[in-house]
């Protein structure tokens, strides 16, 4: 959207701004307290993830805030990636971890009513407590360092940022929202009034001290390090004191944010702009105009149609990469960043709720698959940093203690929500969104059911009703748009309803539902080929909406090599040329080599008809600890692939 049109759209939402909260959400994602998953690995990921965040030090969380305060401390935080990267592009504040801490304790009590979560919860809050208010050299503002320091300038006109306080300055916005979002948190799921108390001291003394005394230069530049990603925080503090200056505080974050200013993503923060924008579609719930949700489900829209890679992820290196240069940046040795990819997602929860389209589940069923489903490896349910598509790369993961990652912090928060999308409601109507084999209950309408899938490796899911008050409503059962059927098969207690979905991708089962009630739902699913490029320089092939892949070999890879100590990347490159197969036909032809493996539901062999040597298809999220490919380059004949690895000299390493 041209920046002019932005700008006549702020002038009228300015104009009809109220403080009375909007209701005119669509439809209701359920809460987490009343979804469980019942087996599967997204559930094996879900306790690995649970495990870890007990085995976390509440000392060391705090440790980082404690020596801002001048303190010394014998217990020494936890490091995250940047930590010793004195090259690193924006340097490291230990602090941001704790933040992160708070919401994935608070979200994973929500989904296991683990009290020992919110036992170690309470010690986290009550040091920082003591930090604020009774401690020696106690200050409200919460600060590790050297974001304490960075604050102190930032709040005097008369000094400028240093460039080394320029390069943490993103850190420190990003490590405050956190801690204020993760104190909301545990205020607003697990009723705690002391996170209540420490978030209203901190979101003060920030405004007081720092935010509202820098000068509109340092405002710019902040903007462009993700200021307006404060905008949700102060919204979510608003949200549980009604306190109108945080609301107001919130609307000018976001007039000066970069949903209201860029014409093209392209080469911009993902992480800045996806911020902003949560902050935008979270003051919509605040406003009884519309304008918000407009502008960001313009930029959502225009994020998903042009500047997701295949897998869901987005970015390259934290940047936008625009799909016109998708076949120039395809080969990077980094990729999507996975915690902007989980931003996108939560932001389409928001999105979704607002308008209910089969859109946005798609997008974040295919992100939960092949990005973050992707990312776990499943012997500690540690998360990959980057998701490359680089053919014969390979997956480097964080450490549990040793290098916390942004991304791994953003992982273990996640893992407790991955039912988040699956189950939303209506006034009088359910909706079942995805796939997953879970149990719910939905307290609006009375209704229980249990869903039995083995789903992505069938297309097929059967609800079992498993109490119900008789009454008559309707369940909208989305219809996948990777479907080969332009038609649902549904069957109620075996009785079968050939439907055509609705405009919104849903189709309508009304029914009076009672106990013992049994629902089918039969999809189809199909081997697509997907292209890349003008030339179809790279392939790639998915079933249904995921990713397949193939295990090329570990190439002198060893298993302590997909594990990052300090840097996040993957560093050990293999020739793509050399090492990786490749297709010498027309795309036209490519799937006449492809066969399906007898007695595998998502498993296909590509025979040397088409490609230089053999490969087995699956999932790659099933593919760890080697490496793998997703995308294979093309050429137009066996003679100029063959010239082309000729060429090329054959590397181990």
């Amino acid at each position: 959207m041209n920046t002019k049109v932005f700008a006549v759209l702020m002038l009228t939402l300015i104009g009809a701004f109220t403080l009375k909260a909007q209701d005119s959400c669509k439809v209701e994602l359920l809460p987490l307290t009343d979804i469980s998953i019942t087996r599967g690995d997204f559930r094996d990921i879900q306790e690995l993830n649970h495990n870890y965040i007990n085995s976390l030090s509440v000392h060391k969380l705090v440790a980082s805030f404690k020596m801002g305060t001048g303190q010394k401390s014998k217990i020494k935080p936890y490091p995250i990636h940047q930590t010793s990267l004195k090259s690193d592009s924006y340097g490291s504040v230990n602090g941001e971890l704790a933040g992160a801490y708070l919401s994935a304790a608070a979200k994973m009590f929500q989904t296991t009513a683990d009290n020992l979560l919110l036992d170690s919860a309470d010690i986290v809050l009550q040091e920082l407590n003591k930090l604020q208010v009774s401690g020696k050299n106690a200050d409200p503002l919460l600060a590790p360092l050297p974001m304490r320091g960075v604050w102190e300038v930032i709040g005097n006109p008369n000094v400028e940022l240093s460039e080394e306080q320029y390069a943490l300055a993103k850190e420190t916005i990003y490590t405050a929202s956190k801690l204020l979002m993760g104190l909301c948190d545990i205020y607003t799921i697990a009723k705690r009034d002391i996170a209540k108390q420490i978030a209203v001291l901190y979101a003060d003394a920030l405004l007081d001290r720092v935010l509202q005394k820098a000068s509109p230069e340092k405002q710019e530049v902040l903007y462009k390090l993700g200021l307006g990603s404060l905008s949700s925080s102060y919204l979510s503090l608003y949200g549980i004191t009604q306190n109108e200056n945080y609301l107001n505080y919130a609307k000018e974050l976001i007039e000066g944010s970069t949903i209201c200013t860029l014409d093209s993503l392209a080469g911009h923060d993902v992480k800045v702009v996806i911020g902003d924008m949560y902050g935008a579609a979270l003051l919509g719930r605040y406003v009884q105009d519309t304008v918000y949700q407009e502008l960001v489900y313009t930029r959502w829209n225009d994020i998903v149609d042009n500047y997701v890679w295949l897998t869901g992820g987005i970015g390259v290196k934290g940047k936008f990469v625009h799909k016109s240069e998708f076949v120039a940046m395809a080969e990077d040795l980094c990729g999507s960043e996975l915690c902007n990819t989980l931003d996108f997602m939560e932001l389409t929860q928001l999105m979704y709720e607002n308008y209910a389209e089969q859109k946005m589940v798609s997008y974040y069923e295919r992100a939960l698959y092949n990005t973050l489903y992707a990312a776990y490896e499943l012997d500690g349910g540690m998360a990959a940093y980057y998701s490359t598509m680089r053919p014969g790369h390979y997956k480097k993961y964080s450490t549990p203690y040793e290098t916390v990652s942004c991304c791994a912090q953003a992982a273990y928060e996640f893992a407790a929500q991955f039912t988040q999308m699956v189950y939303a409601h209506a006034d009088s109507a359910l909706y079942v969104n995805m796939f997953v084999p879970s149990s719910m209950w939905c307290e609006e309408l009375g209704i229980s059911l249990m869903q039995q899938t083995k789903f992505p490796h069938q297309g097929r899911t059967t609800l079992f009703i498993t109490d119900a008050p008789g009454n008559e409503f309707s369940i909208f059962l989305r219809h996948a748009d990777w479907s080969l059927s332009n038609v649902s098969n549904a069957f109620i207690n075996g009785v079968r309803y050939k439907l055509e979905p609705n405009e919104n991708g849903y189709v309508e089962l009304h029914h009076a539902w009672k106990e013992g009630d049994v629902i089918t739902l039969n999809l189809t699913q199909q081997l697509d080929l997907n292209t890349m490029g003008d030339n179809q320089e790279y392939v790639a092939f998915s079933y249904g909406p995921v990713l397949l892949g193939a295990d090329i070999g570990n190439y002198g890879l060893y298993y302590d090599d997909f594990f990052g100590t300090n840097r996040m990347a993957p560093t050990e490159k293999i020739s793509v040329e050399s090492n990786v197969p490749m297709f010498y036909v027309e795309p036209s032809l490519i799937k006449k080599g492809v066969t399906k493996v007898p007695g595998e539901d998502a498993k296909f062999t590509v025979g040397t008809t088409v490609i230089t040597e053999k490969v087995d298809l699956l999932p790659w999220y099933d593919i760890r600890f080697t490496r793998s490919a997703t995308l294979f380059r093309r050429y137009d004949s066996r003679d100029e692939a063959d010239d082309v690895r000729s060429r090329a000299a054959v590397t181990t390493n």
